[in-house]
């Protein structure tokens, strides 16, 4: 289990208030990170794209959820935010 404790959102290094807890495997030459509680998976050659992948996913993520128009959000999302 790895803990990424920073993403980069719209080209900004950012320090998650909760870690992100990463499964790494390393099969057939690659390394494979999930995280299946949030749906995030990204297979590389290298650890370091690995990361930056997850990163651009959470970065895609915070787009699609955390800066979404409020009139389309439903009632239990709005006292979320």
């Amino acid at each position: 289990m790895y803990q990424l404790k920073e993403v980069k959102l719209k080209n900004k290094v950012r320090e998650l208030k909760t870690p992100l807890q990463l499964d790494i495997n390393y099969f057939d030459e690659r390394y494979v990170v999930t995280n299946k509680d949030i749906g995030l998976r990204v297979i590389s050659k290298s650890m370091k794209e690995a990361l930056e992948g997850i990163s651009e996913q959470v970065e895609a993520l915070w787009s699609a959820y955390a800066e979404a128009d409020a009139s389309r959000m439903n009632a239990g999302a709005k006292r979320a935010t």
